[in-house]
């Protein structure tokens, strides 16, 4: 029972994460939207790109919200794959709507961490393949 409350526990943090990148995005609101992205930040598999770090997300948000670029952000089919009290580690599909129309959609891997300060901060994301995704059991519906 207590495994089953702590995955619950474990997918609502990540849920709320979730909920509050889009609602942080949408509003185009940097610091807040920042508060939940580490310091230590690595998001690994973005094509050109050995690791993006925390300053580039920093200078790319600042950017997208300063021009108002970002219509909408959505996520679709969170499977949590491992958790502690101090990590979790999820999957899930992300959609980005630019204000010109455009999609941009992948599957991610996050791991969040527990903070000093408390806060669950994403400190890695790694863009998947969709053949990784399907083999991780990403569905293509979530991937809509």
């Amino acid at each position: 029972m207590e495994k089953l409350q702590n995955k619950m526990n474990a997918e609502r943090i990540a849920q709320t994460w979730l909920d509050d990148c889009c609602r942080t995005i949408e509003r185009y609101d940097h610091p807040a939207h920042m508060n939940l992205i580490s310091e230590d930040i690595q998001v690994l598999g973005v094509p050109g790109f050995d690791v993006i770090g925390y300053a580039d997300w920093y200078a790319q948000c600042e950017y997208e919200f300063n021009e108002k670029l970002i219509a909408e952000a959505r996520y679709a089919g969170l499977k949590l794959l491992q958790s502690s009290d101090s990590r979790i580690m999820f999957l899930t599909n992300e959609t980005i709507r630019a204000t010109d129309g455009t999609e941009d959609n992948h599957p991610l891997e996050v791991v969040l961490a527990r903070e000093a300060d408390g806060r669950w901060r994403v400190i890695q994301e790694r863009l998947l393949s969709r053949d990784e995704a399907s083999q991780c059991g990403l569905t293509a519906e979530s991937a809509a």
